[in-house]
């Protein structure tokens, strides 16, 4: 912390006794919140209370839970143990943990949905759990694709004890939920509790589709930010309706303790009207907060480590400190402006009581001098109206019409306008009058005013006398008849926002006379001010709930209101509505190969083309991912939803320039869906255009379908066999086929190759490529391509023992070789079956391999280094085949089939086939040919060079029982 050595006065009000009890600063509200509610849902309350009791907790039920109540360590390993007891176990606890984020806590909840995704929030894992358990030190580091390790460690003189394992457990279980993905699946590896240097949990979750998932996490996080809206609306009504300033100080340093979650928290007073308390704290003793409150920063430093702090400060005086201490540190980045959003609020608190005080001193003074009491009372009465109605404001433009009408009963003036800054900023216009005669109020809402540049904070109030030159404003006077004019900008966080203009007529010492008048036109610039403030984050919570927050397009909510209210107007006009669906083609592996970040710019640059081309009333939105909708209201012979189509499509083939990319350049295509017409609900038409879009994806890609009855059948059938896929994975309803690969000089069998099939219920048997592209296609391939790992090594293992001494080839699909945990699966189904590594060959096909480059590379070197051979299958099918061999750490080169069984019918082809032979052969890698299936190939194949092969010639796939008598009959051959 920067400290400053400086005396302040001592007056305190220590806000932690009521609220803490004293206790340490161990375990926030949150945490007691969710065991006690839990143990209420599952015990009975009575238990809750007589367990309480039997701990010593002295602490009402309700102060318990409050998000900014602090709890022990000992008190609350207590409540834990005891509740483990009567529920049946530390593994019951679990659900406590899960219900962290199943409370409504608007500060919480926020917080953490804030770092955008399961990944960010494990990455900072130990900022997160600072706020609520200063105590625990979280270590995080990601061990695969939604899979994470998270180490806990206890500080000094903590003792780590299992049932808050189980809890810390729920807690990870429940945090991939608040972003819309399924509960996690959490297993803690290690223990500190059983001797283990610390508790170690490994956290995995599977993915979710992402429009549903982000709807949820929207939802939620609109929810979560309305309730924490609407209890900063309360602290603002406080604000309004509080009895006495030090009701409304009080009740705001403690909505400020619930907001920010520090165990420590002072507000220090130096400029308070005299009679109010100058120190408040929570959660220190009297004499730590006045030793805190001394040794304040100044100016402030948001970045000192273990505190945040702000000034308490208006455009009126500066006021003091509001400080929140987490020695730990930790803080996050949402903390930093609801601090000063809450340090506004006491600003504005003080200000108003001032003005209140100042006030009061002009109605004793009116009193005295009965001509101004009349005005005196009329003006707080104006200013009260005005302060409640400013509370309930929603936009700007409202705030601006009710300040018009207060500022003539606060001044005393005959004219009043409110100017507002022109969409863009560099000008201003009037949007409020009040005393003007229409026709002069037409005039001035006409005109456009300049904006003069600002310094940061300033409020001056600029004065113009009937003789005064100048352009608008000796306009305005004129036809208003005015003889004095008095302006007063309108400053939000630095920036100039508005201003205020009030006019008098007949004796210009009205406004003229002595500095009443400009402080009061300085407080309702103040409260305006506020006002406006309040109302900007309002339109900024709609618009983040409305719109994709990298495009800033519709979102899938606004999408589909709009989507209703085309369909609307469709049926009242009779018109067409039609909606379009565009998914870009190969975008996952732009992401992959070149990074979110120039995927993220990619996005930018999409959305900006399809704007381009659609037509002005036309609605562009992004679901997620690299979906995006186009809703057409009402198709023109000139702009038909075709032309519409054909126009994205043109576009979005022009090359990007894309700064992440280092050549700068990419170049995508896109598949759009159709529908047209209307249909009973929004929902219905953009399903519909999905449905063409998959049929556009499917016949080819970069293409346009629209959309017809026959293909919802298509797709349902395709949807109907992915679940059956899923259901045969988890029945175990797999099968393998082991086709014999023999040395072709003399016979011997000396490996086989795992074949997949699954015989579907009424489809019959499905072939391996079949069963690869639909396993891709339902998210299933890596699941799928463990089971075949497992199985295969397996059955070699046994193999061996039996005296049957073969190589065992896997294939590897493209979309395993891409994944983080394919050497880890080949490691543990290695390890599981016990078979010897260099028995194992890892076969990818070279279309996959030069898909994945980079990836590839990296995957078949950590391959390598485990002792597994490489195998390319497919060998001369891809479009870069002679460089495999230099990019690529590779055993063994299966020649396609495509080669193998042209041998005998064309000397191209075989002597195609010889010179890469010799190549490999030269370069030291080993060659087999796939599809022997004649006696001329099998002489052809030249054994010098490759002396291996497969084919129908030798066998079919065959399953292991018949593969034994196979082997046995051809070993020693």
């Amino acid at each position: 912390m920067v400290l400053k050595a400086d005396a302040r006065a001592t007056d305190v009000t220590v806000m932690s006794d009521p609220v803490t009890g004293g206790a340490e600063h161990h375990f926030g509200g949150t945490y007691v919140r969710a065991l006690v509610w839990h143990a209420r849902e599952t015990l009975g309350p009575d238990w809750v209370r007589r367990s309480l009791q039997a701990l010593g907790e002295s602490r009402p039920e309700e102060v318990l839970v409050d998000d900014a109540t602090w709890t022990s360590f000992d008190q609350y390993k207590s409540m834990l143990q005891a509740a483990s007891r009567a529920l049946g176990g530390r593994n019951a606890l679990r659900a406590v943990g899960r219900r962290l984020y199943d409370v409504e806590d608007y500060e919480l909840n926020p917080s953490v949905q804030a770092f955008g995704s399961p990944d960010a929030l494990f990455a900072d894992a130990a900022t997160a759990i600072t706020a609520v358990c200063p105590i625990a030190r979280w270590t995080s580091s990601e061990v695969g694709e939604r899979e994470w390790v998270v180490e806990q460690r206890l500080d000094a003189g903590f003792e780590p004890f299992p049932e808050l394992c189980a809890v810390q457990a729920g807690v990870l279980e429940i945090s991939t939920v608040i972003f819309g993905y399924p509960v996690a699946e959490v297993v803690e590896e290690q223990c500190a509790s059983f001797g283990a240097p610390a508790c170690v949990f490994r956290v995995r979750w599977d993915a979710a589709d992402e429009t549903v998932r982000r709807t949820r996490f929207l939802e939620e996080r609109v929810r979560a930010l309305e309730g924490r809206l609407e209890q900063f609306e309360c602290t603002v009504a406080d604000l309004v309706f509080g009895h006495d300033l030090q009701t409304v100080l009080s009740r705001t340093f403690v909505s400020a303790t619930r907001a920010v979650r520090a165990p420590i928290c002072v507000l220090s007073l130096t400029g308070a009207p005299e009679g109010v308390e100058t120190l408040y704290a929570s959660g220190v003793s009297t004499s730590e907060a006045g030793r805190i409150a001394n040794w304040l920063p100044s100016p402030p430093s948001p970045d000192s480590e273990g505190a945040l702090i702000v000034e308490v400060a208006s455009t009126r005086s500066r006021y003091g400190w509001l400080a929140a201490i987490r020695p730990a540190g930790g803080f996050m980045a949402q903390e930093m402006p609801r601090l000063q959003a809450y340090a506004s609020l006491v600003a504005a608190a003080l200000d108003s009581a001032t003005a209140l005080i100042e006030a009061r001193h002009q109605e004793a003074e009116a009193r005295r001098q009965e001509v101004d009491a009349r005005r005196q009372g009329d003006t707080a009465r104006a200013l009260l109206e005005l302060s409640m109605s400013l509370a309930e404001v929603s936009t700007v433009q409202d705030m601006a019409a009710k300040l018009v009408r207060a500022v003539p009963a606060v001044m005393g003036c005959d004219f009043a306008a409110v100017l507002l800054p022109e969409q863009g900023g560099a000008k201003a216009i009037i949007v409020a009058t009040h005393g003007y005669t229409p026709g002069v109020d037409r005039f001035l809402r006409s005109r456009s005013l300049p904006i003069l540049e600002r310094r940061s904070g300033q409020t001056e109030v600029e004065l113009y006398a009937d003789t005064a030159p100048g352009s608008l404003s000796e306009e305005m006077m004129a036809l208003a008849g005015a003889s004095a004019r008095m302006i007063i900008p309108i400053v939000v966080d630095g920036e100039w926002a508005g201003a205020i203009d009030a006019s008098v007529s007949g004796d210009p010492g009205r406004l003229c006379g002595g500095h009443d008048a400009t402080d009061r036109l300085r407080g309702l610039a103040a409260q305006a001010a506020t006002a406006i403030r309040n109302a900007r984050l309002l339109e900024r919570v709609r618009h983040e709930a409305m719109h994709d927050p990298l495009t800033g397009l519709p979102n899938r909510a606004l999408i589909l209101d709009r989507a209703a209210q085309m369909l609307a107007r469709a049926r009242r006009q009779r018109g067409t509505p039609a909606a379009l669906f565009i998914d870009l083609d190969g975008f996952k592996e732009i992401n992959d190969t070149f990074g979110h970040a120039a995927g993220d710019e990619l996005l930018l640059a999409v959305a900006a083309r399809i704007r381009e081309v659609a037509r002005p009333g036309d609605t562009v939105g992004r679901l997620g991912g690299d979906e995006f909708v186009v809703l057409v209201d009402g198709p023109s012979q000139d702009s038909g939803v075709e032309l519409i189509a054909q126009r994205i499509l043109a576009v979005l083939c022009e090359p990007f320039r894309i700064a992440e990319r280092q050549a700068g350049v990419l170049s995508v295509t896109a598949s759009i869906g159709v529908a047209v017409g209307n249909r009973p609900s929004p929902g219905e038409l953009l399903r519909d255009a999905d449905v063409a879009l998959y049929q556009a994806k499917a016949a080819g890609k970069n293409r346009y379908l629209m959309f017809e009855a026959h293909m919802q059948a298509t797709v349902h059938d395709r949807l109907l066999l992915h679940m059956d896929l899923q259901e045969a994975l988890r029945a175990d309803r797999f099968t393998l086929l082991w086709q014999p690969i023999c040395r072709l000089s003399t016979g011997e069998v000396t490996g086989v190759e795992a074949a997949l099939r699954w015989v579907h219920p009424s489809r019959g048997e499905l072939q391996s490529s079949e069963l690869i592209t639909l396993l891709e296609e339902c998210g299933l391939i890596l699941d799928v391509g463990r089971w075949l790992l497992q199985q295969a090594c397996r059955q070699g293992a046994d193999w061996h023992r039996r005296g049957l001494p073969v190589d065992v080839a896997v294939k590897v699909s493209g979309r395993q070789l891409q994944s983080d945990r394919l050497v880890h699966d080949i490691q543990h189904a290695l390890d599981a079956a016990a078979l010897d590594a260099a028995s194992l060959v890892v076969e990818i096909t070279e279309s996959d391999l030069m898909t994945y480059v980079k990836s590839g590379a990296d995957s078949l070197r950590a391959i390598r280094g485990l002792g597994v051979r490489v195998a390319i299958d497919d060998f001369g099918t891809g479009y870069s085949t002679l460089s495999v061999l230099r990019e690529f750490p590779v055993d063994i080169l299966k020649i396609d089939r495509a080669f193998g069984t042209g041998m005998d019918a064309s000397r191209e082809s075989t002597a195609l086939v010889r010179a890469v032979m010799q190549l490999a052969n030269s370069l030291g890698v080993g060659t087999s040919v796939e599809g022997v299936g004649s006696g001329i190939q099998y002489v052809a194949s030249e054994p010098q060079y490759c002396d291996r092969g497969h084919g129908v010639l030798i066998t079919g796939p065959l399953p292991a029982a018949e593969i034994e008598g196979f082997l046995a009959a051809r070993q020693g051959c």
